[in-house]
């Protein structure tokens, strides 16, 4: 269980102990319209977790080892559009690990090829979007790839990609560092009953060291002041996981003033 959902189950209990508390009377007075206000806006806190009335489907909600097994987001569970966005935060420990292969991040097969498909270069410190263009037929299309060079490293960094016909936006901790015009319209495939390929995988191949967290397919392209929101956000939708990206706790092990190794806790 992560820790987004376990946050709401303990927003759910909270809600059920706070109802019966008022149902019973066991609190009256000011104390009793203090608790109907706490559990109303936890009430409004546990709906749009839950994503009822956003156009997004959430992947992940927070932090996960890279190298883990990660459950796709499968393709009947969200709405197949040819204008997306897909947003997400990674925590790159170091380069080393995989050096030489594509570790990837997020990908989509369609086809038998993978479109789009967004993953840290083999050798540079750099992160690849590609995409495909071209017509309807099944598996023909032209690919493109944006760089995006020089991600922090040992520490969260959001990645935010809004794919359509006339522009592909890529933000990165909010902010637009790149427009690419796609020249042609994205490839979008007719997709029939069975296809069965339009799962969004997650750290499916040549994992890098690090985590992932916070990761979003929206079934539209996702405004400046959104994908600020988005970095606003943090790379948890829990609390607890949000102050985590503010405060750093660093290991360093000595032998005779020499530093050995160290570690940090996000």
């Amino acid at each position: 269980m992560d820790t987004g959902t376990f946050s709401m189950i303990i927003i759910g209990v909270l809600i059920i102990i706070g109802g019966y508390l008022i149902l019973t009377d066991a609190v009256e007075g000011r104390a009793k319209m203090i608790l109907i206000v706490v559990i109303a806006i936890l009430t409004i806190m546990l709906i749009l977790n839950t994503g009822l009335f956003s156009g997004h489907k959430t992947i992940l909600d927070s932090p996960v080892v890279a190298s883990n097994k990660i459950l796709p987001l499968l393709g009947k569970s969200y709405k197949y559009t040819s204008s997306y966005s897909l947003s997400t935060w990674i925590y790159v420990n170091d380069w080393n690990t995989n050096n030489g292969k594509d570790k990837e991040i997020i990908s989509r097969t369609l086809n038998g090829k993978s479109n789009p498909r967004i993953y840290l270069d083999a050798y540079e410190n750099r992160v690849n979007i590609q995409f495909g263009t071209g017509t309807d037929s099944p598996g023909q299309f032209t690919s493109k790839t944006i760089q995006i060079d020089n991600l922090n490293t040992q520490k969260w960094v959001n990645i935010t990609c809004c794919f359509s016909n006339t522009n592909v936006d890529t933000y990165i901790n909010g902010k637009l560092v790149d427009t690419t015009l796609p020249g042609k319209n994205l490839y979008f495939p007719k997709i029939t009953e069975g296809d069965g390929q339009l799962n969004f995988n997650i750290c499916a191949n040549n994992t890098y060291s690090g985590f992932i967290s916070n990761t979003n397919y929206y079934d539209y392209v996702v405004t400046p002041q959104e994908a600020w929101n988005i970095y606003n956000k943090g790379f948890s939708s829990n609390m607890l996981g949000n102050l985590l990206n503010k405060y750093n706790a660093k290991f360093t092990f000595y032998n005779n003033q020499t530093e050995v190794t160290h570690f940090t806790i996000m």
